[in-house]
């Protein structure tokens, strides 16, 4: 019995990070390239005017409970789509329907903030046969809805070969 608790004790201690599902990323177009990223900030905060519902969970993978498109036209930021599930809602709703009286695209003026995608992968060249761990972090800075710059950073680093 004191073995079962011990054991309980050890699986309660574990954080929460660690048995988290990876959650759904907001998609945005800029101009042309397709990104997805976590970090644009809640919708109430990057529209602060507008009247934005609580939302319900969507699933374990979306516990903000709605999924957000985005585009820049012209270095503009717009949230083009929304969909979310609204509580006393029994399918999800859609961009009007989640914010009425407020046609889409919704254009962002108030909101500034980096918005940042980071893609991680190997590389392995078979003629030094060397592999390479590669991150590429693109930064796209927004001042008050505007894209003032983007910046892409990659890292190269070689992975040791331990067979020899």
């Amino acid at each position: 019995m004191r073995e079962c608790l011990l054991f309980l004790l050890c699986i309660c201690s574990i954080p929460g990070t660690v048995l988290a599902t990876p959650q759904e990323d907001d998609f945005l177009i800029l101009e042309g390239k397709q990104i997805y990223t976590s970090s644009l900030r809640p919708l109430n905060r990057v529209f602060p005017n507008l009247k934005i519902p609580e939302f319900d969970e969507i699933s374990t993978g979306n516990r903000k409970g709605y999924v957000a498109s985005w585009a820049t036209f012209q270095n503009q930021l717009y949230l083009i789509g929304l969909e979310g599930h609204v509580p006393g809602q029994n399918k999800l709703l859609g961009n009007e329907r989640i914010t009425p009286g407020h046609r889409f695209p919704l254009k962002v003026t108030k909101w500034s903030g980096n918005i940042i995608q980071e893609k991680n992968f190997l590389s392995y060249d078979a003629d030094t046969e060397q592999s390479t761990s590669i991150s590429e972090i693109a930064t796209i800075r927004v001042r008050q809805g505007v894209v003032t710059d983007t910046v892409l950073k990659v890292i190269r680093k070689p992975i040791s070969n331990t067979n020899e």
